[in-house]
């Protein structure tokens, strides 16, 4: 009866445990993600971010971001090179939902989200359900 009761509880808490948000499985290997976003007081410009990111037991061992090579980013590019700086620190060695999570970064609080997003993707694409 107590090894009934054991077993019990320990399923209960693999429940509790897989419901707490458990990292994301994902496959070894190199993804892009091309993500938009606005800016602009009006988000009147719309400009672009790849993201590669190489993946290894699940976690982030290298990152690369390509900026939009438009007229705005270049008017930006102090803020795009303090970013691409900053992520090398931040990123490198997290998981996918770690790094996700670091939020803003370096004043640029509209790439900080475009690249969670992106983010998101490369987790799609590097899931272990998803094919590829």
């Amino acid at each position: 009866m107590k090894s009934v009761s054991a077993l019990g509880s320990v399923l209960a808490l693999s429940v509790v445990l897989a419901s707490c948000g458990a990292p994301t499985a994902v496959r070894d290997g190199t993804y892009t993600q091309h993500q938009t976003y606005k800016a602009g007081n009006n988000n009147e410009y719309e400009f672009y971010m790849d993201v590669t990111a190489t993946l290894a037991d699940s976690k982030i061992t290298a990152i690369e971001v390509t900026p939009d090579p438009g007229e705005y980013a270049k008017a930006v590019q102090g803020y795009a090179t303090e970013f691409k700086s900053e992520l090398q620190s931040k990123i490198i060695g997290k998981t996918l939902d770690e790094a996700k999570k670091l939020g803003y970064v370096s004043g640029a609080s509209l790439a900080s989200e475009a690249f969670s997003e992106a983010l998101s993707g490369i987790e799609s694409q590097a899931s272990a359900t998803s094919t590829r």
